[in-house]
């Protein structure tokens, strides 16, 4: 009976949700807006991405790759983007926030009341409201984390592998999504265990029990993420990326007023206020301090205490460099490991929203606010709270992620642009990427939002200017066009909303770009219709060069580079405009292991081309080249003469004497004047290990999968033997 009871909150719960959120539930809208862009189904897996990258950064991305092979494996199902989103993002955050965190309360507080108030607070709070405006990779954390603490709690109480596989399976799952949730959700798992050990008298039998499901279980979690953390730990990549090195951002809007209030500094109570500061009204600081201070005079009991002082201490975070103690989160910054990867505080809201959620059974206990005046207003006084930000959702207030978007044409006719072209090329948008373009590993969409302060510190040395008067310095800068083809730029793309979907609109200003680029030599305008503006970059560089009339480059994939070089007489400078990296190697191939990468009827009718046939083939239609294993073995050639060049990027000196002598003729042809034709691959080697360490994961899960279903089933076969003894007793 009990059960049927907190079957129907949850379906309660459910109907809330489906009413507030219609629109994300059940029409056939295409929201997007912030991080939430239009994903085009990849066509191969890589361990890097160039994909909205800046102008000198490689991006290691491969830890969503798991999110984004589900996309792909949707789309291969004929599901199009706004039911794969559904599918993938909104349904699992609409009903997970409230299924998720009301379990969570209800395992501590057993009372299906409080659970219910509970759950509606943790899901209506004001950080969660903020990241349904386009973060929803951190609302999709936030809708899990009571989830994962949950599982937490069970192994804790009840240690045992199963329960450890399960846990470390949603692990794995907030890490392909959200690392920086994990990392959260893992200290506080940290802080419980040694409170835990502190507050409880366990046996060292019990301990070792711990440790082993522990470490165990991590090991599995390990593995089942190796695929991208072994070719990181190669090419040291797992704590030097852009993530971990964009400094410090938004000091002014953080203060301990707002951390302990839980409300966001950029909500205004109504819809959000980006880049302007919000005081928290003084109701919402003064009930968590009481509950708080309440809870510690009692002493309730250990879990409680332990989440009253989460709280205070995620407060302390979550005020980043207010008073008191200022540089507290600076040297959080500079020196324990991984924290840099949060340059502003607001992640930290979460665990003062899971912890605050429990402490709410105080309020919402019915044995309380039944007898006490000051339960009956405070519990009153949370339930508007929680009913305004229903309505705030309710009526789209939020707007941002809430109001139907439209493909443009001209957009639709620059994909079809960019998805024929086989050139290698980057696309900057002034000043940030339109969220219907395609862009993909051969087509990078380069920001000039992303890449300003970059490119701003090459060119002047002003400070303490508006964004939009930088803009107008960097375009104007007579560097600007010598910049743009160093990079690979060719296009030059004003969209007719330039920031449609962004809170920086108020900074658009079009026609103050376009005069500027109007009078720039070098580069010209091909397109101007609609109120969207394209120019073409002259005489850009190719991804890759090399200085000589007589050499002839003929094509180019992503991670694997195919060169047909022709007529090398002595040595010439061979020059890769990527960000340097040690890892990029170069292989000499023989004539016929090697096609250069033609148009697909070229490429099918091409008599013995065999393997030329299949790459073409497997790089259109499958995401992995298997056979790139090779290179895990192969020995790469001049890796001595890899040097930097323009300060960012490859540079390798070819010798054709060299290769006469230390290699057979059949890995290249000499032609009459003593030069040599050779056929060269420019190989990222770590994607070998990618595809490597994926396979590992792979079978991880899928063992991993197949003994929970063998488990599942003896079980189920354990008690229909136990039943069938029990009912033929005597």
């Amino acid at each position: 009976m009990r059960n049927i009871k907190t079957y129907y909150y949850v379906i309660v719960l459910v109907i809330i949700q489906s009413i507030v959120f219609f629109q994300w539930i059940f029409s056939n809208n295409l929201f997007t807006f912030w991080d939430i862009g239009v994903y085009t189904p990849i066509t191969q897996s890589y361990l890097f991405e160039q994909v909205h990258t800046d102008f000198w950064a490689l991006d290691i991305t491969a830890s969503n790759f798991p999110f984004l092979f589900i996309f792909w494996l949707l789309w291969k199902l004929w599901i199009n983007f706004i039911r794969s989103s559904k599918i993938m993002l909104f349904w699992p955050i609409v009903f997970g926030v409230v299924i998720n965190s009301f379990f969570f309360v209800k395992h501590f507080t057993k009372e299906n009341f409080s659970a219910f108030f509970s759950s509606l607070f943790y899901s209506y709070g004001f950080y969660f409201l903020i990241t349904l405006t386009g973060a929803l990779y951190i609302s999709f954390a936030y809708a899990f984390a009571p989830l994962f603490m949950l599982l937490f709690f069970k192994v804790i109480e009840e240690p045992n592998i199963k329960k450890g596989i399960l846990l470390w399976f949603f692990a794995s799952l907030l890490w392909f999504i959200e690392f920086r949730i994990l990392y959260i959700l893992l200290r506080i798992c940290l802080l419980y265990f040694a409170y835990f050990l502190i507050t409880k008298k366990i046996s060292f039998k019990k301990l070792l029990q711990y440790i082993t499901i522990f470490w165990f279980t991590w090991f599995i979690l390990l593995l089942l993420n190796a695929f991208w953390i072994i070719p990181l730990f190669f090419q040291g990549q797992i704590v030097n990326n852009t993530l971990f090195d964009r400094g410090i951002f938004g000091n002014q809007y953080f203060d301990l007023w707002n951390a302990f209030s839980i409300m966001h500094p950029r909500w205004n109570r109504w819809e959000p206020a980006i880049f302007v500061k919000q005081v928290a009204p003084v109701f919402l600081a003064i009930i968590p301090l009481l509950v708080v201070l309440w809870l510690i005079k009692n002493k309730r009991n250990n879990v409680f205490l332990f989440f009253a002082l989460t709280f205070l201490l995620w407060v302390f975070l979550t005020k980043q460099s207010a008073e008191p103690f200022s540089g507290f989160y600076f040297w959080m910054y500079k020196n324990f490991p991984w924290f840099n990867a949060f340059r502003e505080a607001s992640k930290f809201f979460i665990i003062s929203a899971l912890s605050f959620s429990i402490l709410l059974w105080l309020f919402f206990k019915k044995n309380n606010f039944q007898k006490k005046f000051l339960h009956i207003l405070l519990f009153w006084s949370f339930l508007v709270v929680i009913f305004s930000n229903i309505c705030i959702v309710f009526y789209w207030k939020l707007w941002t992620m809430f109001i139907q978007r439209k493909y443009e044409k001209d957009i639709e006719n620059l994909n079809e642009i960019f998805n024929t072209d086989p050139v290698f090329y980057r696309v900057l948008w002034l000043p940030h990427v339109n969220k219907f373009s395609d862009y993909d590993n051969k087509h990078p969409a380069v920001s000039l939002l992303s890449n300003y302060e970059t490119i701003y510190s090459k060119f002047n040395s002003e400070t303490n200017i508006s964004l939009e008067k930088t803009f107008q310095n960097i375009i104007s800068h007579p560097d600007f066009i010598k910049l743009l083809r160093e990079q690979s730029v060719k296009y030059i793309i004003l969209p007719r909303d330039l920031i449609w979907d962004d809170v920086l609109s108020s900074w658009k200003n079009p026609w103050l770009y376009i005069n500027i680029l109007d009078q720039k030599e070098g580069i010209k305008k091909i397109y101007e219709k609609n109120g969207n503006f394209i120019y073409e970059v002259e005489n850009y560089l190719p991804r890759v060069t090399v200085k000589s009339k007589d050499i002839i480059l003929e094509s180019m994939l992503n991670d694997k580079i195919l060169l047909r070089i022709k007529k090398i007489q002595k040595k010439h400078v061979l020059s890769f405009w990527d960000s340097f990296n040690i890892w990029w190697k170069l292989y000499l191939t023989t004539s016929d292991s090697l096609v250069p990468i033609l148009s697909e009827k070229e490429n099918i009718n091409k008599k013995n081309s065999v393997w030329s046939t299949i790459d073409y083939i497997m790089n259109k239609y499958v995401l992995f080249q298997l056979w790139d294993f090779k290179y895990l073995r192969e020995k790469p050639i001049f890796e001595e003469t890899h040097h930097l060049v323009n300060d960012y990027a490859n540079g390798r000196t070819l010798d054709a004497e060299y290769i006469k002598k230390n290699f057979p003729k059949d890995y290249y042809k000499e032609n009459p004047d003593g030069s040599i034709d050779v056929n060269l691959t420019l190989y990222f080697k770590p994607q070998s290990y990618f595809y490597l360490w994926l396979g590992v994961s792979g079978l991880t899960f899928f063992c991993l999968i197949a003994w929970l279903l063998v488990d599942r089933r003896r079980q189920k076969n354990l008690v229909q033997q136990t039943s069938a003894w029990t009912k033929n007793l005597p």
